[in-house]
């Protein structure tokens, strides 16, 4: 990228500036896109898988009991899907808390290079902490039911993520629910969701409210205006030209 001033743009005194991400295409050239919230995609997508559980629960229901009063699930199309709902929900959960907790954070350290530097590298459940315990100075949360189910989200998301044999299979007295299908067949998931989409809507209206504190003035240095890329640009190409895929989520 290149100074052009005949690209410069003057902009008064107070200005709202927007955050964009180059990028750089090995076709297309260079692409810049708008920083935005990521935490609400993966609340979305967390939503859909656990409406899915749910519907799945219901085919659970209509098993038929064997004589030795168990259900067998034998249906390995259903085991999958319960398995990668299981898998997003817990996901999602956890990337969407980690995505807001980052936004919270760089908005109350804009600036502050040293303290981001250490809370680039804590994992989610210590930035909730933080946030939580100092930045909302409300610490009576860490102790609720809420977070409760926060931290079991956190533990089921470790467990897909970090298969063992006890995670795979495991009929030891008091342990089956620490392989994760076994523990979203049970609809033990349920109960630790509601908990923790509860906390999410608790913390964003507090930091509605909170965030306005933050909310200060800032000053652009070493500003270059009329930027130019140097890189080669593919020319536009019509998209009824270009193949159409359809994915089933």
């Amino acid at each position: 990228m290149v100074s052009d001033p005949n690209l410069a743009k003057l902009h008064k005194a107070g200005a709202v500036v927007e955050l964009s991400q180059p990028v750089l295409h090995s076709q297309f050239g260079s692409i810049h896109y708008l920083v935005q919230e990521m935490y609400i995609y993966h609340f979305e997508r967390a939503e859909k898988a656990f409406q899915n559980l749910e519907r799945y629960q219901k085919e659970i229901l209509a098993l038929p009991i064997k004589s030795n009063n168990v259900r067998m699930i034998a249906d390995y199309e259903l085991l999958r899907k319960m398995y990668m709902m299981g898998f997003d929900m817990v996901t999602h959960i956890y990337l969407g808390f980690d995505h807001f907790l980052m936004s919270v954070l760089m908005h109350v350290y804009s600036g502050n290079s040293q303290r981001m530097k250490i809370w680039n590298k804590r994992e989610m459940l210590g930035r909730a902490s933080h946030v939580i315990g100092s930045i909302y100075a409300k610490k009576e949360l860490l102790k609720t039911c809420e977070y409760t189910g926060l931290v079991e989200i956190e533990q089921k998301r470790h467990a897909f993520n970090h298969p063992n044999a006890r995670r795979i299979c495991n009929a030891n007295k008091g342990e089956w629910d620490e392989v994760p299908l076994a523990w979203i067949i049970s609809g033990k998931y349920r109960d630790p969701y509601i908990k923790t989409m509860a906390l999410f809507e608790k913390l964003c209206t507090f930091w509605e409210k909170e965030e306005k504190k933050y909310n200060r003035p800032g000053k652009l240095i070493s500003v270059q205006r009329g930027m130019k890329s140097l890189h080669q640009i593919k020319k536009n190409i019509s998209i009824e030209n270009t193949k159409k895929y359809r994915f089933d989520e």
